[in-house]
């Protein structure tokens, strides 16, 4: 019986229903029982997850699952949005509040908050959204992408709209647009001006969070993914780049040093290898300084901006890091 639900659960994307169980052999004091034995997690009223599916998913994995719930639940037709359309099509996000699944109604009506659901109203047509795994109807990405933006602070507009053009959900036009629909809705303000501060070359949060850091800061604003091409032909790609000054900046998430499960290389000659890697990209006499900022650099903005703001000054002046 455990074993047909497995699958079941596994073909929908991992969760199940009450209904489901019940055609499996479960009764209302065996479904109780696996609850209370946490062998399932309840994610919504009929609704449920195996204990081990869910210990092993990430927060955006377990909003996604929840997201699935309520669509499934629901007595009128609706589509993910805002946050939880870009969870659904894979878009970054920062910090973002998960608590809440967003939806907008597809039958015209007002919208409405019910437990931990916010169902934002219309006028939309089921025929301008994206289908997701056969199931999950997505509102159209602009309209997705520049709602979530509304929800947050400049930050983590910045991060989602950078995803979204980066991973070509939608274009710079697309987002305009978008916005100057939504110029006369309360709130809207934030992510609106988010806007003009988008650039696509962004491949992580931390890159765009950086980013927001020197202009913060008064810094000029650099070019993004930079390309370098050696002597050789070699290629490799600058996340920033001050061209007046010749000075590249580099964001290192901590991922870059840790070892992934089958990758045999160690964090040490992870290394040695960016070491390496800089050295070549200063041979190449395109770039005269290198700086490198981590996620630690991010919550000291002025000491960061320092080192930044004294190497594109060298940089202007001709020195060299070499």
């Amino acid at each position: 019986m455990d074993d047909a639900l497995r699958t079941r659960a596994m073909a929908q994307h991992n969760v199940f229903s009450t209904t489901d169980a019940r055609e499996l052999g479960h009764d209302d004091r065996s479904i109780t029982r696996a609850v209370r034995r946490r062998e399932w997690v309840r994610i919504r009223r009929g609704f449920y997850v195996l204990a081990e599916v869910w210990a092993g998913a990430t927060s955006l994995e377990r909003h996604l699952y929840t997201a699935r719930a309520v669509v499934r639940s629901s007595r009128q037709p609706v589509a993910l949005s805002h946050v939880t359309g870009t969870v659904a099509l894979k878009i970054a996000t920062y910090e973002a509040d998960l608590s809440t699944i967003h939806v907008t109604r597809l039958d015209g009506r007002h919208g409405v908050r019910e437990h931990r659901v916010m169902h934002h109203e219309g006028p939309l047509s089921p025929h301008d959204c994206l289908l997701i795994d056969d199931e999950l109807l997505v509102a159209p990405p602009a309209r997705t992408v520049f709602g979530a933006m509304t929800l947050g602070t400049l930050d983590q507009a910045v991060v989602i709209g950078d995803s979204a053009l980066n991973k070509q959900w939608v274009d710079e036009d697309a987002l305009s647009r978008e916005a100057a629909a939504w110029v006369r809705v309360a709130n809207t303000r934030t992510a609106r001006f988010a806007v003009v501060l988008l650039d696509g070359g962004a491949e992580s949060p931390g890159e765009s969070l950086g980013r927001q850091l020197f202009w913060r800061q008064g810094l000029p604003r650099p070019q993004t993914q930079f390309l370098v091409i050696g002597a050789g032909g070699e290629v490799a790609y600058l996340d920033w780049y001050w061209k007046d000054a010749c000075v590249g900046g580099e964001f290192d998430g901590k991922q870059k040093y840790l070892r992934s499960a089958d990758d045999a290389t160690d964090a040490g000659e992870v290394v040695f290898r960016e070491k390496r890697r800089e050295d070549w990209l200063l041979e190449t006499g395109q770039v005269r300084f290198l700086r490198r900022m981590t996620w630690a650099d991010i919550f000291v903005p002025g000491k960061t901006a320092s080192r930044f703001r004294s190497v594109i000054e060298r940089g202007r002046r001709g020195d060299s890091q070499r």
